[in-house]
């Protein structure tokens, strides 16, 4: 994402996928992922930042993680709390594939990204979710969830940069 800092005057643009660094990950099945990752000073903290790269998709349809450390905490120790979130979470899987449509997992739990959908034909809404790294319309989640009538459930919505510190609190 492009960042337009002003610094004394002075505007900067950071962007990660253009100026950060380079890595490459396997998941637990083997899957390659390549990440562009940058860390800057953001208010109140040091904000790291990491992008898939990929030639086929556009910016909405990727992976984005984010973290934000204190201010005195070192770039190199934020980026390895980076790497080990991008590593919980592309090991983690949400959805499957059955006959054709995404379904929830057994574990019943979901995790992603709220984005917009400007003139996309496949939708009427304004908003997708991206779940393990796919598109997922409104229409689609709605089909996702019809198999749980009945049943009740938890919806909690977390700042990117925050969710570090909620997984980190049901871990313990």
């Amino acid at each position: 994402m492009k960042y337009h800092i002003n610094y004394e005057g002075k505007n900067f643009v950071h962007d990660t996928l253009k100026d950060g660094t380079d890595f490459y990950v396997k998941d637990k099945a083997g899957k390659e992922y390549h990440f562009k990752i940058s860390s800057l000073v953001a208010g109140p903290g040091l904000l790291s930042e990491a992008i898939e790269v990929k030639d086929d998709v556009d910016d909405q349809n990727r992976y984005i993680f984010r973290i934000l450390s204190e201010f005195a905490t070192e770039p190199e120790v934020a980026t390895l709390k980076l790497k080990a979130k991008i590593l919980r979470s592309i090991n983690r899987t949400h959805m499957i594939k059955m006959n054709n449509e995404w379904q929830i997992s057994e574990e019943r739990n979901l995790s992603g990204r709220i984005t917009s959908a400007l003139d996309e034909p496949d939708t009427i809404h304004k908003m997708v979710l991206i779940i393990d790294g796919k598109r997922i319309t409104i229409e689609e989640f709605a089909r996702m969830i019809e198999m749980y009538e009945g049943f009740d459930f938890s919806f909690q919505i977390v700042e990117s940069s925050e969710e570090e510190k909620s997984e980190d609190a049901h871990e313990e």
